[in-house]
């Protein structure tokens, strides 16, 4: 408890890098600048999602890339990520069969416009798309997210969770759509 009441005391001291300072000696003084705001961040988690998107745009984030200060920024979130893990006490999954000639095409659409959307949802520990070939001339669709209760899920789906919410061209490629989503308890988590 003492340490937090000190952090949050030097945090509210702490005067903000200045830019141009900090990223003088950075090679990409671009990837360095986006770096630096996720330092003030108080929500590891969303810190860390913040860097892997820089990290994808950017490549690694190393000391002469981007900069002792923003390297060091860096280095802090993915400490205090790792120090504050947040379990998953439920996963919600939904199910869907698809034409197979249509499966690539609806795998990258369930992509874009559900798995990432879920990912970013507040509150979201993650979300995992499954594909199979059923030899029936259909693919299923198993997408899988976790969250931390249901309360979480309420937040986002509405009073009724078991309701499906389908994506806007889901009836172009669905056959037979499910009308729920099932939850499950998570058990064990190792």
């Amino acid at each position: 408890m003492f340490a937090a009441i000190v952090l949050f005391f030097a945090v509210q001291q702490a005067t903000p890098l200045n830019p141009n300072a900090a990223c003088a000696n950075a090679r990409d003084k671009e990837y360095c600048e986006a770096i630096l705001p996720l330092g003030d961040s108080v929500d590891p988690h969303a810190s860390l999602a913040a860097l892997q998107d820089l990290i994808k745009k950017f490549g690694w984030p190393g000391q002469p890339k981007v900069g002792d200060a923003a390297y060091n920024v860096v280095m802090r979130v993915m400490e205090r990520a790792s120090a504050a893990p947040k379990k998953a006490a439920v996963a919600r999954m939904w199910r869907g069969r698809v034409p197979t000639q249509r499966a690539n095409e609806y795998e990258q659409y369930l992509d874009t416009q559900g798995v990432q959307k879920l990912r970013a949802i507040k509150d979201n520990l993650g979300a995992q798309m499954f594909r199979r070939d059923l030899g029936d001339k259909s693919t299923e669709f198993v997408v899988i997210s976790y969250w931390p209760n249901r309360a979480a899920i309420h937040a986002y789906a509405g009073a009724d969770i078991e309701k499906v919410h389908d994506l806007p061209r889901d009836k172009e490629f669905l056959i037979d759509p499910e009308k729920t989503v099932r939850h499950y308890d998570i058990v064990l988590d190792k």
